[in-house]
């Protein structure tokens, strides 16, 4: 798997990860404990690390597409 295939898979796999926890989070509004609001709260911090890490993933994957891109056109035009 290339570095490009691997940023998009992590990507994707990092919005699979947020979503389900996203989910997670509104099926669990109703449950009361002190072990559900820590885990909950815990959740809620992983969430915010995982969207920091997931778009700056999508970053990293947009510049390198753009740069692939420029590498080609340039190529192209050259020959």
């Amino acid at each position: 798997m290339n570095d490009y295939t691997s940023k998009d898979k992590l990507v994707s796999d990092l919005k699979t990860l947020i979503s389900d926890a996203e989910e997670l989070l509104r099926a669990t509004t109703t449950q009361a404990g002190e072990k559900v609001a820590v885990a909950r709260q815990k959740i809620e911090q992983s969430l915010t690390e995982g969207k920091k890490a997931l778009a700056d993933a999508e970053k990293v994957v947009l510049d390198k597409s753009k740069e692939y891109a420029d590498v080609a056109d340039d190529y192209v035009h050259e020959n």
